[in-house]
């Protein structure tokens, strides 16, 4: 690819799933700064990036088999006569890179939502709850539609994550843990922070697999809890549209503190068991029973290779159900399509005709 925006290749690598692409960063037009913004345009395409171009280009090579996607301007169709000649196949596709990305620099008609990279609407309310790490990495093309609200207690993690998405707009850091009521609970701290949870761990079953020892306890730590709801209602937490949680167990309770607000979610992604890893922990079947009332379905389970071979834990998606989708505004609606396409999901479709089994 020959092109001025530096997001685009792993854009296309997720949307399409390519598995390499191979970029090739030139200037974009100055005329287009405030669109484009100044990375893209930074620096000058002609004369010195084009000739640098032109001598890697002209070096003897066998493209054969190759495609190059082309959005260099005028440039742009040197650069393609030269790939052609070393057996590349080429397509200029000029401006409908900056369409991808969501930058409007010619007046084009709108991309129907399933071929835009970049979706034109209101940045996404994504609320991360146990985010250790930050956001997942499939969000990571996505981030300039994306309004995270990430949720963790402990403070230094809190803090690294806060100067990461400190330029994402409207984006905030929450160093409070949430349940289904306002109460104080004991962290139990466990030697792989990833598996440090409000909850105890379940000896009996956790003895069964070689993970065991990442389970242990090291320490606690006392934490205030809040529902998500409460947060709302004060004006400290926006009304989620996508809602990510990682608590180790804990997700049934977590889920059940944003009460009706979920009738707000377009869709939700996060850890379950189908046996109990803590201690009283509700169970994969739990959860879709919570959120069927409001018309979130589970539409993908992926195990999660940790136990030794057994299916014990996996990963969960949700979004709207058929039902709920139907009704959705043309702006809501856009916004579950972009969630589906980050999360690889099909829309939802009839399977059988009404006469299939007449």
């Amino acid at each position: 690819m020959i092109s001025c925006h530096d997001d685009l290749p792993e854009a296309l690598r997720r949307t399409y799933g390519i598995g390499e692409v191979e970029h090739h960063k030139v200037p974009g037009e100055q005329i287009h700064q405030e669109t484009l913004g100044a990375k893209a345009v930074e620096g000058a395409h002609w004369p010195h990036r084009f000739r640098e171009l032109c001598e890697e280009l002209d070096r003897p090579a066998d493209r054969r088999g190759q495609l190059f996607l082309v959005a260099a301007g005028m440039l742009g169709k040197i650069y393609a006569h030269k790939l052609k000649k070393s057996g590349a196949v080429v397509i200029d596709i000029g401006a409908v890179a900056d369409l991808w990305m969501g930058k409007i620099t010619r007046s084009f008609p709108s991309l129907p939502p399933e071929v835009a990279l970049k979706p034109r609407f209101p940045p996404v309310v994504f609320v991360d709850i146990g985010g250790l790490g930050g956001i997942g990495p499939e969000w990571q093309p996505y981030l300039e539609s994306v309004r995270p609200v990430v949720f963790e207690p402990n403070p230094p993690e809190a803090a690294a994550i806060r100067e990461r998405i400190a330029q994402r707009p409207g984006g905030i850091v929450l160093e409070r843990a949430l349940s289904n009521r306002a109460e104080r609970r004991t962290l139990n701290v466990a030697k792989s922070l990833d598996c440090t949870s409000l909850l105890a761990p379940n000896s009996e079953l956790l003895r069964r697999y070689s993970i065991e020892p990442a389970f242990r306890v090291t320490h606690t730590v006392d934490v205030d809890c809040v529902r998500y709801d409460t947060l709302v209602r004060c004006g400290e937490a926006p009304l989620p549209e996508v809602i990510k949680i990682g608590v180790q167990g804990f997700e049934y309770e977590v889920l059940e503190g944003f009460g009706d607000t979920l009738s707000h979610c377009l869709g939700v992604k996060l850890k379950a068991h189908l046996y109990p890893i803590y201690e009283g922990q509700k169970l994969l079947h739990d959860l879709v029973r919570l959120l069927q009332p409001f018309g979130l379905a589970l539409r993908r389970i992926t195990p999660v290779d940790h136990f030794d071979g057994d299916v014990v834990e996996v990963d969960a998606w949700f979004t709207c159900d058929a039902a709920r989708t139907a009704a959705l505004d043309p702006e809501r609606a856009a916004k579950l399509a972009f969630i589906e396409t980050v999360w690889e999901l099909p829309p939802h479709r009839r399977v059988f005709g009404p006469d299939q089994f007449a």
